[in-house]
């Protein structure tokens, strides 16, 4: 019933002991920052004290720990006691034969939970590689595993049946890979190779691997691109992940370019001096002045509501916010005039209050039309810049087990990405606040506002010039693209919208995204290329200019910011000259790396440099936007709750067509938001059917002509046309012999 270990190196002072000894044994001088490079490579280890008290909870033992005998080294011992029961007097209970008793109660977890095995990653991974080469050798490409996951055992039910809602998500282990697994060999691999494991969320990658098969994709390509810069000291153009898509390839590449080393590269984001005003971001300041011409908007707000279920700590959640808040200035940040400029205005501290709207009262009906009503409300109620705060939370409750929480901001501070950040650190937040625990969340190396003055500092000069010149040529002689309208273009636009979804098939979507692998393009390459031919089957025009927004956060220091940082893009695709999809595929992959090599071109400064013909009922630039959603979203998951997202279509929109897609676990999603001002819901209604019949058409033949493709379009179109004739003539027909039986009726005796 006892078990003594001794002499455990103690895992929280080993850089203090370390520390001492360098500084006691040290023959020279030694810096700070030297001693610090020492201790960041320690090789040693320890075992913390709580790693103990967690093995003996679990197995239902005491645990007395103390430091070793005459040992100045740290060293520290652990004794394991047995529960021993008492009787209610403290008197050791005994049985007939008088052994003490002790508690055996507890069910000790597998004795694997405390064991390592090394390796078991390396035969999982050999194991995942036969899978997949089974199964592509069995199955069409469409139906082989995306991934792969490598369980000891399956969860069971009471009942002895498998639990699927016990089954892992595909994650870390669920490696898609084709080949067998390569360590990393050199320094410049092993570093590429971590830092794919940290942007994909993978523990280990081979370095024959292909970064799109293992769910690598644009935006995580930035990432790449910018923690590369870090790392390397160079900028790596954005194609040549596509280009050579392995850590091998790529190590190569990198190397090459090292050796070079002749490029303008993007310094690092410092903080900023305070003293002086803080100007706006070139992205906020096009708002900021949206917002002098058009006062009390509400375009830009960024409203999203979730329902919640079970006991809410209002005080935690309120607490949470506050301290996301305090550590992010940009959520504190007024925007005034000076001296005619905007000027950032930070207040150091700020307190949001939550207000508690009590709909208790009313009934179930009634409640969700309060929902909607005041979820509406807060959608369309306009923010003073000039005034905090500039983010709103409301809770409506609805019982004391039941409450819906709606979140406001504007958007010249926050963007999609940062919404995805305020929910990690509730989440972090939240249940620390409920215990009354301490927290921890990273330190931010920099704040929004060093960004706004960097990027003004940066965005000059040669690096402007050259930005400046690739956006000019590519979009000189700029077309206007004219999709037939239901109704006449007012001259003043009221920004009015709706929108239409629809779901593209399971089969359909894994189609579409093995032809993307096929063809060595992302996902959205592929349905932009599609959506570019929408456009020209309804305008006729084959210059077609979409556009898209990009996240702009490919500096690694902006990526746990909130802010507003997504930028604008300009994508111009010429369909001249009959291509087949594949061959429009590969224009669509140059147009689109080369735009996301020249991103950082903020979309205003762009607009001035082209000087378009201004005219207030058409957007500048492009009518219509194409945007894939592929950005991680994070789930709002607390203790003891449940939470689910209520749907916010907002009513307005600011081109004449807007897709947006997104992906399901099974599913791509289209969402087709509109202006009302010039479309009517049944021509949506057909370009979405369109939408449909041009996928279809390219997974099963990639080579067809554009023509050929716009053809059978129109032939599908036709087709449905005519089935809803039929269909509305057999109603018609039914509903008169309903009419016909019962006058029979009426007139029978």
């Amino acid at each position: 019933h006892i078990l003594k270990i001794g002499k455990i190196p103690n895992a929280r002072i080993i850089r203090e002991l370390k520390t001492l000894d360098l500084l006691e044994t040290a023959n020279e001088v030694i810096t700070v920052e030297e001693l610090r490079g020492i201790l960041d490579n320690l090789k040693e280890t320890g075992i913390a004290p709580e790693c103990f008290w967690q093995i003996a909870h679990s197995l239902n033992y005491q645990v007395q720990i103390s430091w070793s005998d005459n040992d100045n080294n740290g060293d520290y011992n652990v004794v394991f006691l047995k529960h021993i029961l008492t009787d209610k007097q403290g008197e050791k209970q005994r049985d007939n034969h008088g052994q003490i008793l002790v508690n055996n109660s507890a069910t000790p977890n597998s004795w694997n939970t405390y064991a390592n095995q090394p390796l078991q990653q390396k035969q999982e991974l050999q194991l995942m590689s036969q899978l997949r080469s089974f199964t592509q050798s069995k199955l069409p490409e469409y139906m082989v595993p995306q991934f792969f996951v490598v369980l000891a055992a399956f969860p069971l039910t009471a009942n002895g049946k498998i639990d699927i809602k016990a089954l892992p998500a595909p994650g870390k282990t669920a490696n898609p890979r084709k080949g067998e697994f390569t360590l990393p060999r050199t320094q410049t691999e092993e570093k590429i190779a971590e830092i794919w494991t940290q942007i994909l969320g993978l523990e280990a990658v081979s370095i024959d691997d292909n970064f799109f098969d293992l769910g690598g994709h644009s935006l995580f390509a930035t990432q790449v691109i910018s923690r590369i810069r870090q790392t390397f000291q160079i900028e790596l153009p954005l194609h040549k992940i596509f280009e050579f898509p392995t850590v091998v390839e790529l190590a190569t590449v990198v190397e090459t370019i090292e050796q070079e080393n002749n490029q303008l590269l993007a310094p690092a984001i410092l903080p900023a001096n305070r003293d002086n005003p803080i100007p706006l971001s070139f992205a906020q300041q096009r708002l900021w002045f949206v917002e002098q011409l058009q006062t009390n908007n509400s375009v830009y707000n960024i409203t999203s509501a979730v329902r919640i279920l079970g006991s809410l700590n209002i005080r935690a959640l309120e607490a949470s916010l506050n301290q996301i808040i305090q550590r992010h200035e940009v959520l504190r940040t007024t925007f005034i005039a000076v001296e005619g400029l905007p000027t950032q205005v930070i207040t150091a501290n700020s307190q949001l209050s939550l207000p508690i709207i009590d709909l208790q009262e009313f009934s179930p009906l009634e409640q969700e039309n309060q929902v909607e009503k005041i979820l509406e409300q807060e959608t369309q109620k306009p923010f003073d810049l000039n005034k905090l705060p500039l983010l709103r939370v409301v809770i409506l409750q609805i019982s004391s087990t039941e409450n819906v929480v709606i979140f406001t901001t504007h958007h010249i501070i926050s963007d999609g990405w940062s919404m995805d950040i305020i929910i990690r650190e509730i989440v972090a937040l939240y249940p620390a606040f409920v215990e009354d625990k301490p927290f921890t969340l990273s330190q931010l190396p920099i704040q929004y506002a060093d960004f706004a003055v960097w990027q003004r500092q940066w965005l000059q000069g040669e690096v402007l010039e050259k930005l400046t010149s690739y956006w000019e040529k590519q979009l000189q002689n700029l077309p206007t693209l004219k999709l037939p309208t239901d109704y006449p273009r007012p001259l003043t636009p009221t920004y009015q919208g709706s929108a239409q979804t629809f779901t593209i098939s399971s089969t359909l979507s894994q189609q579409i995204k093995t032809l993307s692998n096929q063809q060595g393009v992302t996902l959205f390459m592929t349905l932009q290329a599609a959506f570019a031919t929408l456009m020209y089957y309804y305008s006729k025009q084959d210059d077609i200019v979409i556009g898209t927004d990009i996240a702009n956060r490919n500096q690694g220091e902006t990526e746990d910011l909130i802010g507003f940082f997504v930028n604008q893009l300009v994508l111009r695709t010429k369909l001249n000259g009959n291509p087949t999809f594949s061959e429009l595929l590969d224009r669509v992959r140059k147009i689109t790396l080369d735009a996301y090599a020249h991103q950082d071109l903020p979309f205003d400064i762009l607009v001035n440099a082209l000087n378009p013909e201004r005219n207030l009922n058409i957007s500048p630039l492009f009518q219509v936007k194409f945007i894939f959603d592929n950005t991680q979203k994070i789930q709002l998951e607390l203790p003891n709750l449940t939470i689910d997202s209520i749907d916010n279509s907002k009513n307005t929109t600011q081109v004449d067509l807007m897709m947006i897609l997104g992906e399901s676990q099974q599913n791509i999603v289209t969402k087709l938001e509109y202006s009302t001002d010039i479309f009517a819901p049944e021509t949506i209604a057909q370009i979405l059917k369109s939408w449909d019949i041009i996928l279809k058409q390219i997974v099963a033949n990639p080579h067809i002509k554009l023509q050929e493709l716009i053809n059978a379009n129109a032939a599908g179109m036709e087709a449905e046309k005519q089935l809803q004739k039929t269909e509305h003539k057999q109603n018609m027909q039914q509903k008169l012999k309903k009419i016909k039986r019962k006058s029979i009726k009426n007139l029978s005796p």
